[in-house]
């Protein structure tokens, strides 16, 4: 039976991975680009009511990850989920959903690139163009050296990327932590929560009002795009150690601890408002994406707390150089975790048949090496046709959750059904309501709550 699956380990791969280095490879893309930008976008969208789509898109997050974590405890190999739909319903489907989560996941890299070339620009402010939104000349030259720098670290080898993205881990934890207790202890104003019509506004200058307003923060403020880096654990699956019993450890906990971190984030970042300071009108909080912290935003937010509180100007100067190296750090660290999960997939589309076997061949380092010069080109195109931070999360975010309608509930009971035999050391309680039913349901709401025009 494990034949007719192809659940035979990445043999070639090398086997680097412990648990701790699973877990941070999926921690450090949850903890990335998100984090510095999601705050501000979902705020625009819902106001104070962005702590919901906050808790909502986590849950939603979390029963799509136990799914695919029963299937990844099952088949753990590299480039996973474009290997699953093959493994479960054929070539046809497989061929669909693989090409489909692999053009979406092409897009983080540059994503990443982006988020750390605008958010150096508040050095360096001839790096971005604030009235257009959009790099300048040499924004996209420093854009591309970041993509450059992704690629060489995943070339020397896994080993490589998992003690950078251990290492760098545990400081994108603590900085977006310490930051949002600073904010909530200096300048929290409740007040701000009821800005503009109410907790969830009917009224306003929100482009959504009510409920729409949270669901569709969820797609279009990057709130799952900062979730969904869960997958990197599972993309990974073929290099780690003990992966069967590792991966949905790595999975679950990373979604848990990220959700804690987020929530606190943005309820810190929506207190510490004070609209006369940003030059923005009380509760006018679609007005929030072209004010004047739209740039750097939490770290402009920040900055604007000077003028609240003069007396921790000192502190406050000294807490944004540690923030700002953290938020050029974080998104790059990911960037090494995203471009190797790019890498795996495309490796993972070859040996599922659809691409020609040189795509398999590896580097003198165990690294698929066609596959990563591969992603380099697409990456650096993908920042042309998608300038703006918001235009690739909504694309990338639509993407991968169209393959989660499948990839997930409806895979699970395929396999309990087609394969019962076959091991599962994580084996999801409640299948038959969570998988299937409550899974799937979520990811279609998702594309639903995404807007036509995005999808």
């Amino acid at each position: 039976m494990a034949e007719d699956f192809g659940i035979r380990t990445d043999k070639e791969l090398r086997k680097a991975l412990d648990r701790r280095r699973l877990l941070f490879l999926s921690i450090g893309e949850i903890i990335g680009a998100g984090w510095l930008f999601a705050p501000m976008y979902a705020a625009s969208y819902a106001g104070g009511a962005a702590l919901l789509s906050w808790i909502i898109a986590g849950l939603i997050i979390l029963l799509i990850a136990i799914a695919n974590a029963e299937i990844a405890s099952a088949i753990p190999k590299s480039g996973a989920l474009v290997r699953y739909p093959h493994y479960v319903f054929g070539g046809f489907a497989g061929f669909l959903l693989g090409w489909s989560y692999f053009l979406a996941i092409t897009a983080v890299p540059p994503t990443e690139a982006l988020t750390a070339t605008r958010y150096l620009s508040f050095f360096f402010p001839q790096l971005y163009n604030t009235s257009t939104g959009t790099l300048t000349v040499l924004g996209y030259v420093i854009a591309y050296l970041f993509l450059a720098l992704f690629v060489y670290v995943n070339y020397i080898g896994v080993k490589a990327v998992g003690d950078v993205v251990y290492g760098v881990g545990w400081w994108k934890l603590l900085i977006p932590s310490i930051t949002a207790i600073i904010m909530i202890a200096l300048a929290f104003n409740p007040a701000n929560f009821t800005a503009g019509g109410g907790f969830i506004p009917t009224s306003g200058t929100a482009p959504y009002t009510g409920w729409a307003a949270v669901f569709y923060a969820m797609p279009a403020g990057g709130v799952l795009f900062a979730y969904l880096g869960f997958r990197q654990a599972i993309e990974y699956g073929g290099e780690g150690r003990n992966p069967s019993k590792d991966i949905p450890f790595a999975v679950i906990s990373a979604i848990l601890i990220a959700m804690t971190i987020y929530i606190l984030l943005e309820l810190a970042f929506i207190g510490a408002i004070h609209w006369n300071v940003i030059g923005v009108k009380e509760g006018a909080w679609s007005a929030l994406e072209k004010s004047s912290i739209s740039k750097a935003p939490i770290a402009q937010l920040l900055e604007s707390l000077k003028y609240v509180i003069p007396a921790a100007a000192a502190f406050l100067t000294a807490w944004l150089i540690v923030f700002l190296t953290d938020a050029i750090v974080s998104p790059a660290g990911t960037g090494f975790v995203s471009t190797g999960g790019a890498t795996r997939s495309l490796y993972g589309i070859s040996a599922d048949g659809y691409l020609p076997s040189w795509f398999l061949a590896l580097s003198r380092t165990r690294i698929p090496k066609w596959s990563l010069v591969t992603i380099a080109v697409l990456g650096a195109l993908y920042l042309l046709p998608f300038p703006t931070w918001q235009s690739i999360v909504s694309f990338t975010t639509v993407g991968r959750v169209l393959t989660y309608m499948v990839v997930g509930g409806i895979a699970v009971q395929a396999l309990r059904r087609t394969a019962p035999d076959l091991p599962r050391p994580f084996r999801l309680w409640a299948m038959p309501v969570l998988a299937p039913p409550l899974a799937t349901l979520a990811a279609s709401l998702v594309i639903y709550w995404s807007g036509f025009s995005t999808v």
